[in-house]
């Protein structure tokens, strides 16, 4: 956690609570420095170099590690669940660099390991907990950054639609493709569906209902679009809603296979076309890989696991929803940003389709 006085505010300080970010999109609490046994590690590094205490005077053994004491069990618990395989495994890369050191009967080998994984680890216990901060604050600055998140500056207040407990519904920045097309975005920033949390993902699956219930009022179908690339930059994730027909619904889906199965290069190292029908995205997909998804209704459909996102098209669904309707290609390719007035009076239309279906009125806010 760390504060700061905001401009202009006089003496008042906002509190950011920092998390950091693994590579497979898990968000855990940034550690921070010191703790238990901090005190004593200052001062055993003003005093010289003593003999690991590991066992007593007769010869038996009094602990396993060099920091057993200094360590409650609520603190190895915590390290345990925020803790994953490489934290383990980067301090033996470090030590097999190294060269041994002189061993003899009483100074085994595992004894060598055990010193030194201790000597390590509060030698570099401070200076992680400082890296971790640093990338923890750049990441939440991109998070500010961001003009999708609900707290950001940036984002444009006239698309909201109406904002839930967890997820908001807006109209898109840009040319919308179809009358009627808006987009389902998280409150809180998250990169993919794959990383939101169950309650998220809860009340995303509450707002597909009511959107296929307004178009289907309407005699349409619709069609969910995500494409979840260039993950180390974190883009916040958006879910584009876009309403066809109910004659071009029902082939929508051999329209997107036959588009999956034809992308990226013919000899992939991944199954090119996964079907989420009987088994949702969620569990489908391992986290922290670039994927394209489209889903037709509650019915499920389809998934794809990209293998180059660098060059795979963004608007690659949009462009298959437009030759299907036969859109101009502007809509899809480049589409324009639409000014306040424009988005304004969009949001507008939405919020009259939407009124009939929207629970979050029935929401105890307080």
């Amino acid at each position: 956690m760390r504060r700061r006085k905001r401009a202009g505010a006089g003496n008042d300080e906002e509190t950011i609570l920092l998390a950091t970010r693994d590579r497979q999109g898990n968000v855990r609490p940034t550690r921070t420095g010191g703790g238990r046994g901090h005190e004593q590690r200052e001062k055993g590094r003003r005093r010289h170099k003593e003999k690991d205490a590991s066992y007593d005077e007769r010869g038996k053994r009094r602990k396993y590690f060099a920091d057993d004491d200094e360590y409650s069990l609520q603190d190895l618990m915590k390290e345990e669940k925020y803790s994953s395989s490489e934290d383990y495994t980067k301090p033996m890369f470090k030590m097999t660099g190294r060269h041994l050191e002189k061993l003899n009967a009483d100074f085994t080998l595992d004894d060598k390991f055990v010193s030194s994984a201790g000597k390590r680890r509060r030698r570099n216990e401070d200076g992680d907990a400082d890296d971790e901060r640093r990338r923890a604050l750049a990441e939440h600055k991109r998070m500010i950054d961001s003009n999708l998140a609900i707290d950001s500056p940036k984002l444009e207040k006239e698309r909201i639609v109406c904002i839930g407990l967890k997820v908001y519904l807006a109209a898109p920045a840009v040319t919308s493709l179809v009358s009627g097309h808006c987009q389902l975005v998280p409150c809180e920033h998250t990169t993919t569906t794959l990383n939101l949390d169950e309650d998220v993902w809860s009340e995303m699956k509450i707002f597909r209902k009511g959107i296929v219930a307004m178009f289907a009022a309407r005699g349409q179908d619709v069609v969910f679009i995500e494409n979840a690339v260039r993950l180390s930059r974190h883009p916040h994730m958006v879910v584009e809603c876009i309403p066809v027909p109910k004659d071009e619904g029902q082939v929508a889906r051999l329209y997107f296979k036959k588009a999956i199965l034809e992308c990226e290069t013919e000899w992939a190292q991944n199954k090119k076309l996964i079907d989420t029908r009987e088994k949702e995205l969620r569990k489908s997909i391992p986290k922290g890989m670039p994927y394209f998804s489209v889903e037709f209704g509650l019915g499920g459909g389809y998934a794809h696991l990209i293998e180059d996102d660098r060059t795979f098209p963004t608007n690659f669904g949009k462009e298959i929803v437009g030759g299907l309707l036969e859109l101009e290609p502007y809509l899809w390719r480049k589409p324009e940003r639409e000014s306040r007035a424009e988005q304004k009076q969009k949001t507008i239309q939405l919020k009259k389709l939407w009124e009939p279906y929207d629970w979050t009125k029935k929401l105890d806010r307080e």
